[in-house]
């Protein structure tokens, strides 16, 4: 229930009481608000009920979204009638692509904050003087920064200031390095979004693709696109 629905049901007193009982909480407290997508700008307003500016500003800037395995049931499993569901599960393909809102040609954005996951469910990370996919869970070392580049290519960034980079010389380049501090050829990643909603795909300046290659290894390996290539993004 909300505040302001609450002191509307009392009287004047107790509503005065209320009121400074909540001016003095706000006094004492720090209160956060994290927003997913839109432009973070925004996040303040909806601290104070307003959302209109931060749904509008998620057209420009959106957030790659999931659900668990359990989270959503198939419209048509909540039928009795056998028919009925089978129609429905029938229609739904054609129904879902008239309703599906096309993915941005190039979503990322200058200066977005992002995690990569791989295949083996794993963030990527820093570990000098390499980049892996080994972390669980997101922390300092898996946040990496966009810079966007001409060509649909981007440039990421650690925590540390360096940019990632692929080192070639050999068949297979020795992996994907965080020791760049400035952008050249090296560090530029040629951005593909797969077919599977959320994920991407990065190739190095050889068009080789980076992969995961044995456990948590990343490097730029791969002639051709397969699942080892694919990394789901979050935008922090």
């Amino acid at each position: 229930m909300s505040y302001k629905s609450l002191v509307g049901s009392i009287n004047v007193d107790m509503k005065a009481k209320y009121e400074q009982s909540v001016s003095n909480f706000q006094s004492n407290s720090i209160s956060k608000v994290r927003v997913f997508g839109g432009d973070p700008a925004y996040a303040n307003e909806i601290a104070n009920g307003k959302y209109d500016n931060w749904i509008a500003s998620t057209d420009e800037r959106p957030v790659f979204m999931d659900f668990g395995g359990d989270s959503l049931r198939p419209i048509w499993e909540l039928c009795r009638d056998e028919s009925r569901r089978s129609a429905l599960e029938k229609a739904y393909p054609d129904y879902a692509k008239e309703k599906t809102k096309p993915l941005p040609k190039f979503p990322l954005t200058e200066g977005d904050l992002i995690a990569l996951q791989a295949d083996n469910g794993n963030y990527l990370n820093r570990r000098e003087p390499l980049i892996e996919a080994a972390k669980q869970g997101i922390d300092q070392s898996s946040r990496f920064k966009v810079t966007v580049l001409e060509d649909e290519k981007i440039a990421l960034q650690a925590d540390t200031g360096l940019y990632w980079k692929v080192e070639a010389g050999i068949v297979t380049p020795t992996g994907s390095f965080v020791d760049k501090i400035a952008i050249d050829i090296y560090s530029k990643f040629k951005v593909e979004y797969v077919e599977e909603e959320g994920k991407i795909a990065l190739q190095g300046y050889d068009g080789n693709y980076l992969s995961r290659v044995g456990p948590t290894e990343i490097k730029a390996s791969k002639k051709e696109h397969d699942v080892h290539c694919d990394f789901s993004v979050y935008i922090l």
